[in-house]
C-alpha cells in the first residue's frame, strides 16, 4: 500500500535548520548528503510506514506515533510520525540523543 506523505511547513523548516548547521560545523557536502538522506528515508514512508514500530512517546500522548531511524552511530536521527489508513504525517526529525518529546513538540 502506497500512502500520501506530509511534511508539515514548520518540520521542514527544522530540516533545513538542522542541514545548515551540519553545513556550517562539518561541510556544505555533509549538510547536504544528510538532508537528501533524510528526505529519501521521509519519502520511503509512503510505503513502508508499516514496518517501523511504535515510538516510545506514543504511550505518553496516546497517539498512533511510530519512529524511523536513520544513520549510522553516532549520527542516528529519529524520524517520528502518525500513520493513518492512507497517509503518513511527519511530527518531528529529532537526533537520537535528544530528549523524547514534549506535548511542546507536538
Amino acid at each position: 500500500m502506497t500512502r500520501s506523505v506530509t511534511v508539515p511547513a514548520r518540520v521542514r523548516r527544522e530540516l533545513y535548520r538542522t542541514a545548515r548547521s551540519i553545513a556550517s560545523k562539518v561541510s556544505t557536502r555533509s549538510g547536504e548528503l544528510w538532508l537528501a538522506r533524510i528526505e529519501r528515508a521521509i519519502q520511503q514512508l509512503a510505503k513502508d510506514a508499516e514496518r517501523w514500530p511504535e515510538a516510545e512517546e506514543a504511550g505518553l500522548f496516546g497517539l498512533n506515533l511510530r519512529c524511523c531511524l536513520v544513520g549510522r552511530r553516532p549520527h542516528v536521527y529519529r524520524i517520528l510520525f502518525r500513520c493513518e489508513d492512507a497517509s503518513v504525517e511527519i511530527v518531528k526529525v529529532r537526533h537520537a540523543a535528544q530528549d523524547y518529546l514534549t506535548e511542546d513538540d507536538l
